[in-house]
């Protein structure tokens, strides 16, 4: 018989879709223009994971730009910690050669400035209101239902 898996997270998931810029670490001073777009798909205090054209192995040191929706921009180094290549839903079908996206998980360095981290937490502290605030009005919905006229 088959045991449900234990969420192993350290860290909960605010789900994001925030355009980031990527280079490697050691390019020194290389403008984030030059790097490669991705999207960043979910952030936690522990790191970020991104989607982007290119692969890129484990261990590599990058250098992030994560542009906030308020409109800042941030900048931090990370390590990549896991890196999946995947055919893209959209092209999957189409006549020409579909295309390939990869998804990279990016662990925070020590140089991570403390707004990225203070806006990771206020959007998971929101994200759980939301959610109790959720189940209070089915669980209100519910009990409204057992005793109502039948």
């Amino acid at each position: 018989m088959l045991q449900p898996q234990c969420e192993q997270r350290r860290h909960p998931r605010v789900r994001v879709r925030l355009p980031i810029r990527i280079w490697p670490a050691d390019a020194g001073a290389q403008e984030p223009e030059r790097g490669a777009s991705g999207t960043c798909t979910n952030l936690s205090l522990g790191g970020i994971r991104l989607v982007a054209r290119e692969s890129i192995a484990p261990g590599r040191h990058l250098r992030v730009q994560l542009a906030l929706p308020d409109g800042r921009h941030v900048s931090f180094s990370g390590r990549v910690a896991w890196s999946r290549t995947t055919v893209s839903p959209e092209t999957f079908c189409s006549v020409r050669s579909p295309e390939t996206e990869c998804c990279l998980g990016l662990g925070f360095l020590a140089d991570t400035p403390a707004e990225v981290f203070a806006w990771i937490r206020n959007h998971a502290d929101a994200k759980r209101v939301h959610a109790r605030v959720r189940a209070l009005r089915v669980r209100r919905a519910l009990l409204a239902g057992r005793t109502g006229p039948a």
